[in-house]
């Protein structure tokens, strides 16, 4: 619960700060770049195989 609480508060200073520091643009920049990490990180997992019950085989 704590980190949970440290990090609504820690998050938007580093954002505020990051603003601050190199504009609106370079925040953009950083968040686009964020979101394509994340997405070939989740693209990389390995895909779940489903698993029949024997009611649906039938």
């Amino acid at each position: 619960m704590l980190t949970v609480r440290l990090g609504s508060v820690i998050s938007p200073m580093i954002g505020g700060l990051l603003l601050a520091t190199g504009g609106v643009a370079w925040n953009y920049g950083l968040a686009a770049a964020g979101t394509f990490i994340t997405t070939l990180t989740l693209l990389r997992l390995p895909q779940l195989r489903r698993r029949l019950s024997r009611a649906s085989i039938r």
